[in-house]
């Protein structure tokens, strides 16, 4: 969950100012899966930030409370449906690239935006016209 705070002021008609306390909260996570560094897309780049995060080195840029109300995790990250980020994330990842596995799916608790499913047919990669 997103929660968005604003407060301050109000200008009212005859220049009076009336306290303004706005909270807004979205509800669920809305992230492309697999994009652990923000840039809004998956590629080889997520995985050496994972690398370069499991060493350390890099923070990821949003994390989300998955399920709602749980503690916010880096949900991004998540590739292989484990609702944990590790680094069996970034094994996948290298997997998914060397075109062994098909796909990259989310956790189930907290779907982000699913990449393009494809398929490998006698060792060539065909992707969706999506």
């Amino acid at each position: 969950m997103v929660t968005l705070e604003i407060m301050g002021y109000f200008v009212l008609p005859g220049d009076s100012a009336a306290p303004l306390d706005v909270c807004l909260e979205q509800t669920g996570c809305e992230y492309v899966v697999g994009d652990i560094n923000g840039s809004g897309e998956y590629n080889g780049l997520d995985v050496t930030f994972g690398v370069e995060f499991f060493k350390g080195n890099n923070t990821p840029p949003y994390t989300c409370e998955c399920p709602p109300g749980d503690s916010a995790w880096y949900v991004a990250g998540d590739v292989n449906a484990s609702c944990t980020y590790n680094g069996l994330d970034v094994t996948y990842g290298v997997e998914y690239f060397k075109e062994n596995y098909t796909e990259v799916n989310s956790c189930p608790a907290c779907p982000g935006t699913p990449l393009p499913a494809r398929a490998i047919l006698n060792g060539t990669v065909m992707k969706s016209k999506d």
